[in-house]
């Protein structure tokens, strides 16, 4: 939709007290953005980041139960998801001198003011407006300007005739709609919508049973029919086989301030507080103190992905066929130039069964194409809250600087580059690709400017950055100091026939499927040919920048895979005798 000020919109700015007049993208009944299709309509709220995860939970719950994806299909989809954004009425432009009643400005500072809001809502929406197009589900925006979101909402469901609504709502939330007095923004709707629209409370990517929940005298929500016109929920095949993921992708949940009053209520049912004795008081209070802290001690920093939609076109696509993505954590500081770059590793995958592990770190391509080392569509968020990614100068050197972390789910450390999509499985094998893409994305979002950058890796993802650190290097002026990193990325090619067996069998999978000859060092491949340089300790002697190496003397995963079984056993009983001590 173009931006737009609606005559309404401009009509309320004299108007001070809260309203559900609409602005910007909307005029009336012809932009309710259905375009004569089935249309979702999902609610985004515009609070805290509590609210904008809520938000994510509905999201992520209507696409998987209520829209119709068509990944591996040519047809377009059926189905459009509005995202529904309210936000506070504008009272007030900035100005040098201060904050100025919008009703004093002239026209176009309004018009200028408002473009800037809407472009700032804009960019907010672009996650979810992201995770749509990873689904391959279309998607529009209606931005309402009001101080009352429930009755903006509760207006557009009989203006746009809305059928299916979804909403989100934090875990805390649900208390208030328990309590008869209590008041929500999902409660109001609920209690007040016309019965011809479904309504869906989504809380934690479950839907929530609201007769259960609000202690109302309405009993419309327990009459109400599910989303699906005809009683059938609407699952599209890939969909469907994948609807487990999609419950928890995006879930990574921040409950810090819930555990201390959940702890009281629970012991609560056993013992009365006031009955209790002081020492038993103190020490109650003492453990919930403890647990809130150790809960708190940093805060974490969930950042969602950014998914690279141009990349399809240039076949850099994942394992599965859906665009690639990166998480970018911007700079601060004396680190706002500064760049780590760090290629995120998990193993390979090949089409065979015999190297399957439990963890998945060796698996087939399938299965790893259903899940987040396979697609972006079941990429989750990215915590900045430990290791080299931590948020405090006393914990990470790299605090401040601008961290980016490159998602993997190609499968062979973003090496790969087969011309075509395998025959028989219809995956894509493109991980050199996705490293070039996304390093171009990255150059545009200021990667270009930085004068400090570590390319970085950690196992898998560090036979990556050993493929590609010489000519990522070459993509900056001399002036500016580019290193590599790799940390447990060393996986000998031992010369005992019985013990090389492994990595020879394991990489000779990788190369003849992936492809991986032209990310490879070219003098390396004319020396060695592709499988001796997928080596590490091959390929590392053919990076010319400077590469800093970190690797265990008993990485767990060598020591189980090359050395001998009695050898692993000793390794294995020394390690557990050196945690006893």
């Amino acid at each position: 939709m173009s931006g737009r000020n609606s005559s309404r919109g401009e009509e309320s700015d004299e108007d001070s007290s809260a309203s559900s007049l609409f602005s910007y993208d909307f005029d009336g009944e012809e932009d309710c953005g259905s375009h004569g299709v089935a249309a979702v309509y999902v609610a985004v709220g515009s609070g805290s980041k509590i609210d904008a995860e809520a938000s994510m939970d509905a999201l992520m719950w209507a696409l998987g139960n209520a829209a119709e994806p068509v990944r591996r299909r040519s047809s377009s989809s059926s189905v459009v998801v509005i995202l529904v954004h309210v936000f506070p009425k504008i009272k007030f432009v900035p100005s040098p001198l201060g904050m100025i009643p919008i009703s004093k400005v002239n026209q176009e500072q309004k018009d200028n003011h408002k473009t800037h809001e809407r472009n700032q809502r804009m960019q907010f929406l672009q996650k979810f407006l992201d995770v749509c197009s990873a689904s391959k589900v279309k998607a529009d925006t209606l931005l309402i300007e009001s101080d009352t979101e429930a009755k903006a909402i509760l207006d557009l469901i009989h203006i746009c005739n809305i059928r299916k609504l979804v909403l989100g709502t934090p875990k805390a939330n649900l208390r208030k709609m328990k309590w008869k007095k209590g008041k929500s923004t999902a409660k109001e709707i609920v209690k007040n919508a016309p019965e011809f629209c479904d309504i869906k409370i989504i809380c934690e990517g479950k839907e929530v049973a609201m007769e259960e929940q609000m202690m109302t005298e309405s009993s419309s929500s327990s009459e109400r029919a599910t989303l699906d016109d005809n009683q059938k929920p609407v699952h599209a095949g890939i969909i469907q086989s994948q609807n487990d993921y999609f419950r928890w992708m995006y879930h990574l949940r921040l409950r810090r301030h819930y555990l201390p009053i959940n702890l009281l209520q629970s012991y609560h049912h056993r013992m009365t507080y006031s009955a209790m004795g002081s020492r038993q008081r103190i020490c109650l209070l003492m453990c919930c103190l403890a647990i809130w802290v150790q809960s708190n001690g940093s805060e974490a920093q969930l950042i969602y992905n950014t998914i690279v939609q141009s990349g399809v076109d240039k076949g850099a696509v994942c394992l599965d066929g859906s665009p690639p993505a990166y998480v970018l954590d911007r700079g601060s500081g004396d680190g706002a130039n500064n760049w780590l770059v760090y290629v995120q590793g998990g193993g390979w995958c090949i089409n065979n069964t015999n190297y399957d592990t439990p963890d998945n770190t060796l698996e087939t391509c399938e299965h790893r194409a259903t899940g987040d080392l396979g697609s972006s569509i079941a990429m989750k968020p990215f915590e900045f809250n430990h290791s080299v990614y931590g948020n405090e100068s006393s914990m990470s050197y790299f605090y401040n600087w601008n961290r980016v972390i490159l998602k993997y789910c190609d499968g062979a450390s973003f090496v790969g580059d087969a011309d075509q999509p395998d025959p028989v499985t219809k995956l894509y094998y493109r991980g050199a690709r996705i490293f070039g893409v996304l390093v171009r994305d990255l150059m545009e979002k200021g990667l270009k400017d930085a004068q400090n950058v570590l390319l970085a890796g950690g196992s898998a993802g560090g036979i990556g950055v050993m493929a590609h650190c010489d000519r990522f290097r070459d993509l900056f002026p001399q002036n500016v100091r580019v290193k590599c990193h790799i940390d447990s990325s060393i996986f000998l090619h031992v010369k005992d026939p019985e013990r090389a067996k492994f990595f020879e069998g394991l990489f000779g999978n990788i190369v003849g499927l992936h492809k991986p000859e032209k990310a490879l060092p070219a003098e390396c491949i004319s020396k060695m040919g592709a499988l001796s340089c997928f080596y590490p300790q091959n390929l590392a002697k053919y990076v010319k920048t400077p590469l800093f190496i970190l690797n265990s003397a008993q990485d767990s995963f060598q020591v189980r895979h090359i050395f001998s079984e009695e050898l692993y056993a000793q390794v294995k009983d020394h390690m557990v005798s050196d945690k006893k001590r």
